[in-house]
């Protein structure tokens, strides 16, 4: 009975002291400086995926005269729509 008593008032301590810190932590100027950063990169972040979002609709094709291939690096002729080894497209069209 006495062991029980004495883990009783051990996980009590603990307990106690673990919310003692916690408060102690959550109430820190460091705690409210992280709030703070952590709130301006949600925004950052925001800001930054509508930018993306944005500029991957506007895709423009680029006229570079391509002599290697970009993607498996064979010899292309000037006339290469497509590349005759991994048949890549060269110029940025579907179909």
């Amino acid at each position: 009975m006495e062991i029980i008593l004495y883990l009783f008032f051990v996980i009590l301590f603990f307990g106690i002291l673990y919310c003692v810190i916690q408060s102690a932590i959550d109430g820190s100027k460091t705690a409210e400086e992280i709030r703070m950063i952590r709130m301006i990169l949600q925004k950052q972040y925001e800001k930054s995926s509508e930018q993306n979002i944005q500029s991957d609709n506007n895709y423009e094709v680029m006229d570079i005269p391509y002599n290697v291939c970009p993607a498996c690096g064979a010899t292309l002729a000037s006339e290469d729509s497509t590349c005759p080894s991994c048949g890549l497209n060269l110029n940025g069209k579907n179909g």
